[in-house]
């Protein structure tokens, strides 16, 4: 990575790196679309649906051990931590955090 981006060009490179590894782009799209929310535009917006996502995975981590993915959830909080730092905070207005695990 190029460390002479500014901290907007880094994240968003961060981003693609993680869509390369793990889709962390299109599952933060997709989440927002199921979750009748527009497509997320900025850092803050995809912020918002990682963090989400992290928050859903380590409950079923804690739930159902057997149908959980460690490696994502790790991943998924590791990228959110890795934005932070750049001065990044989640867009989560309206973004409810309720949900069904059995869905």
């Amino acid at each position: 990575m190029n460390k002479n981006l500014s901290p907007s060009q880094l994240a968003w490179e961060i981003l693609r790196e993680a869509e390369e590894a793990f889709d962390a782009i299109s599952m933060a799209e997709e989440a927002a679309i199921q979750n009748g929310h527009p497509q997320p535009q900025s850092i803050q917006e995809y912020l918002g649906w990682i963090e989400r996502e992290a928050v859903l995975q380590q409950d079923l981590l804690h739930s159902d051990p057997q149908e959980s993915d460690r490696v994502y959830a790790q991943a998924l909080r590791e990228l959110a931590e890795e934005l932070r730092p750049l001065g990044f905070r989640s867009a989560r207005s309206g973004m409810e955090l309720n949900y069904d695990l059995r869905q």
